[in-house]
């Protein structure tokens, strides 16, 4: 057998990890990368296109998955698959595939930094402090201890779980809503469970960490910031589509809550002159929660291991829509 793989990525600079996993299976396997302007060059791949390996940011739309006649599976270089539209797939018998789990560490330890961000204000004491201010009189106002304070984690699947289990170790109490977990598996955890609506009133901070489907989209809106305390944070490092980003803008102006640490927008890249990126209060970060070295090398190892494997006709404990070998002729 001899594949073509395509790869439609704008961020690696290198794919020697595929290119190994993807050879040692298929020594003759051709191998073809885009980037931006993967739909021009659907004209020469998608056609004869055996598997794809696809960045979350791009977009494999219905129109696109029509046009490929060969693929078998389509490999998402990440945990959300929101950018592919799975029940296109699903129709012409393509599988798709995710790598769960590989940045759970990662993106854990991005929410307990932005806790910490948000609580300490490193950057604004270190500009107080170009401009003169010393000791208590660089302080605008008194901060609360992060130990004792409350932590609302919406969704608490892996990478929530993980936080969880970090915050309880800075002794912080920490609150949970999820409607896929009982109160009594939360228990086991070391954790509440509470209503939405409880929990944002109580919160310090709000760790959003759930999947974009369409019943969360603008999951966090005017009402749910309305719920929240003055000197509440919000913390997205899921999906920004999760958020609705006009009514967070106009509750961070407003005094509605203190303010939000973003690793996630609706439009990524975004545009130079997007207000979130220019909205005090709102401190936004360019999607790199899950980026480490060790993360990275999983994430390219695995998400080529998941098409090689489905190629040679191995399972795939990822594939999330297994009803697609139905299609198959």
């Amino acid at each position: 057998m001899k594949p073509l793989i395509w790869i439609i990525d704008d961020e690696w600079e290198s794919y020697a990890i595929e290119t190994k996993v993807i050879q040692e299976a298929f020594p003759n396997a051709e191998i073809v990368v885009s980037g931006r302007s993967y739909r021009e060059d659907a004209e020469k791949y998608a056609e004869s296109a055996d598997a794809i390996l696809v960045q979350v940011s791009m977009q494999l739309d219905a129109p696109l998955i029509a046009q490929l006649e060969k693929c078998k599976i389509i490999s998402v270089y990440g945990v959300g698959y929101d950018n592919v539209d799975v029940d296109a797939a699903t129709a012409k018998g393509i599988a798709v595939a995710n790598v769960p789990g590989y940045c759970t560490e990662d993106v854990s330890d991005y929410v307990i930094a932005a806790i910490y961000h948000c609580n300490k204000t490193l950057l604004a004491y270190a500009k107080s402090c170009r401009g003169g201010a010393w000791g208590a009189m660089a302080a605008k106002h008194l901060i609360h201890r992060i130990a004792g304070s409350k932590l609302l984690i919406i969704g608490l699947g892996r990478i929530g779980g993980a936080v969880a289990a970090k915050a309880k170790a800075m002794r912080m109490e920490v609150l949970c809503y999820d409607p896929y977990v009982s109160p009594e598996q939360a228990q086991a955890m070391g954790v509440k469970a509470v209503s939405l609506e409880d929990g944002l009133a109580q919160a310090d901070y709000v760790s959003l960490n759930m999947r974009l489907t369409e019943e969360t989209k603008g999951f966090l809106s005017t009402e749910a910031f309305r719920q929240m305390k003055p000197t509440a944070y919000l913390i997205n490092a899921s999906r920004g589509g999760t958020v609705d980003e006009a009514a967070l803008i106009e509750a961070v102006q407003s005094g509605e809550i203190a303010g939000a640490c973003l690793d996630v927008l609706c439009e990524e890249p975004p545009k130079p002159d997007n207000p979130m990126l220019h909205t005090d209060g709102i401190f936004v970060t360019p999607h790199i929660s899950y980026l480490t070295q060790s993360s990275l090398d999983e994430l390219q190892c695995t998400a080529a291991a998941n098409a090689v494997a489905f190629l040679w006709g191995e399972p795939v404990a990822s594939v999330v829509n297994p009803e697609a070998g139905e299609k198959k002729d």
